[in-house]
């Protein structure tokens, strides 16, 4: 009887201990994942029109279960506006414009810097946002 329960726990304490193993180790190990995100503005001033691309490409990591609980829907490029001049803007992507929690990083941006444009728009009183492609069409 002894014997039968060495023998059993025997070869359950590999498989119990290679779970263990699996479960910690593979929870912290880091991925890297790629999003297609939207360019979004903010506290944008009246009266202007801005063109810039409509999406840039991120590459994001972090540890598997921080990648898994992004909401995608949420995930987007947020720029305030009310510190841009008149012309061409260079605005550089990061975990703060992103609004990433803590633990996940910013590894790749695709453009690496946006460039968007402000200009005046005489035509409404509302602040346009026109996109890359769509300024490209109207040329």
């Amino acid at each position: 009887m002894r014997n039968k329960v060495s023998r059993i726990l025997f070869k359950t304490a590999p498989l119990f201990l290679g779970c263990l193993f699996w479960y910690v180790w593979g929870g912290m190990h880091c991925i890297t994942r790629t999003f297609t995100i939207p360019v979004c503005f903010y506290n944008a001033p009246a009266d202007t029109t801005i063109t810039c691309p409509e999406t840039v490409t991120v590459h994001l990591r972090a540890r598997r279960s921080l990648v898994a609980s992004i909401d995608r829907t949420e995930l987007a490029l947020h720029i305030d506006a009310k510190n841009m001049h008149t012309g061409p803007n260079k605005i550089e992507p990061n975990e703060t414009r992103l609004l990433l929690p803590d633990g996940i990083k910013l590894v790749h941006c695709n453009p690496c810097n946006v460039v968007a444009h402000l200009a005046p728009s005489f035509s409404t009183q509302e602040t346009q946002i026109v996109h890359q492609k769509e300024a490209d069409s109207l040329l």
